[in-house]
């Protein structure tokens, strides 16, 4: 049994606790002490709980005046590196969709925030896994998935989460730009590109099982036309608005922000499918029926601008 132990003094900063118990999970810990030479600060046993709230599993072992005790974070040990990427890939998409719906009643700043657990609970039963992986602490049954190279499975769940980050930051200056009372020429214009970002992560997460390189290298150069189109979108946008009175300094700064969100969206996404280029490179593709896709984190090619 894999354990780690954190030690505590008096005065404890949650946040700082809170980021030692994640990474301790992503280490593959099958046990958790917190420990004190003294008693416990207060707090500890809340920052656990909320730690155990966000990773999805898990529970107090233990708990005495010096000690802490967490086991059982192994709900997600025994899904391959397929299953888990699916149900990120799900939940990233759902988020980013409704990042671009137009709901009666708008979303608060701060929901927005607090409503992404799960995917930070499935990008880091990903990374988990992966530690677990190369540890030899494989689950049974994990012969054919042996075979694949996990990193490709990190480095989508990776870009998976930050998809997720920006879908949230999408959805916060959406609301912030809806509120200025854009025209309508300009919310259909938006909204139609937001529906192809949407639309580009979909196809490209269908590509991790792929072994043609045309296709992944097709999907490559329809991302590039993407970040291009999203590029000039801002001006074409504000060109609508001729002859009307000027665009506010809110509406441009929240406008940008949301262009410049789904541009890394769809950034995000060609790693993805650069991802899956990889793969069908090193995949001859009469073996493709055997290759786990999403289906059943890094540009590298070019220079970030």
């Amino acid at each position: 049994m894999a354990r780690h132990e954190i030690e505590l003094d008096l005065e404890v900063i949650n946040e700082h606790l809170f980021r030692e118990l994640v990474a301790a999970y992503l280490s593959g810990a099958d046990e958790i002490a917190i420990q004190s030479r003294a008693r416990l600060p207060g707090a500890a046993l809340a920052v656990v709980q909320t730690f155990l709230s966000r990773i999805g599993t898990g529970a107090v072992h233990e708990e005495r005046a010096g000690q802490i005790v967490v086991r059982g974070m192994d709900t997600f040990d025994s899904h391959e590196f397929s299953s888990m990427t699916c149900h990120l890939g799900e939940a990233v998409l759902e988020r980013l969709r409704l990042a671009g719906s137009d709901p009666a009643i708008p979303i608060a700043e701060g929901q927005w925030e607090v409503e992404d657990d799960p995917i930070d609970r499935w990008a880091w039963a990903v990374h988990r896994q992966v530690i677990r992986y190369w540890e030899g602490r494989r689950p049974e049954g994990w012969a054919e998935e042996g075979r694949i190279d996990p990193i490709r499975w990190l480095e989508t769940s990776r870009a998976l989460e930050r998809i997720g980050d920006h879908a949230t930051a999408i959805g916060i200056h959406a609301g912030r730009w809806k509120a200025t009372q854009p025209p309508e020429s300009e919310r259909t214009l938006l909204a139609a590109f937001h529906g192809q970002a949407c639309d580009y992560l979909t196809s490209t997460l269908g590509l991790l099982g792929e072994t043609r390189i045309s296709v992944t290298n097709s999907q490559l150069d329809q991302g590039e036309a993407l970040r291009e189109t999203a590029r000039t979108l801002v001006e074409r946008l504000l060109a609508l608005r001729e002859g009307s009175p000027a665009a506010s300094p809110a509406t441009v700064v929240a406008l940008g922000w949301v262009l410049h969100s789904l541009e890394r969206v769809i950034a995000y996404a060609m790693d993805i499918a650069e991802v899956g280029l990889d793969h069908a490179v090193a995949v001859p593709s009469h073996v493709s029926s055997k290759t786990p896709s999403f289906y059943q984190g890094h540009e590298r090619r070019k220079p970030k601008r």
